[in-house]
């Protein structure tokens, strides 16, 4: 259970939110802006973020494969893949952080 004191409200404000939030999605929406910084303002559409998981998964695996395709010995083939898919990654995640506008720390 999540504890909204913490929140800074008081006792019977904290109540009243935990009883109204068990009635609908509230808690949800509570939850993902105090706790994580996402408003629902900000979310995309499902579509649209589905479109961009769908390149980003292609490229993810076609890097790690390319040094393969190169016709590269695999003694250089298996570093470079190892190499490029650790940047690669880091890269997606700080550009994720950056477009959900979450600090890049988290």
């Amino acid at each position: 259970m999540i504890n909204v004191r913490g929140w800074g409200l008081r006792g019977e404000i904290a109540k009243t939110v935990a009883e109204g939030a068990r009635k609908s999605n509230v808690l949800d929406k509570i939850v993902a802006e105090k706790e994580y910084g996402i408003k629902e303002e900000k979310l995309e559409s499902p579509l649209k973020s589905g479109l961009y998981a769908s390149i980003f998964y292609a490229i993810e695996a076609i890097i790690p494969l390319t040094p393969y395709c190169l016709m590269l010995l695999i003694k250089i083939a298996l570093p470079l893949s190892f190499i490029a898919t650790t940047i690669m990654l880091a890269l997606m995640g700080f550009l994720i952080a950056i477009i959900a506008e979450i600090k890049v720390k988290k």
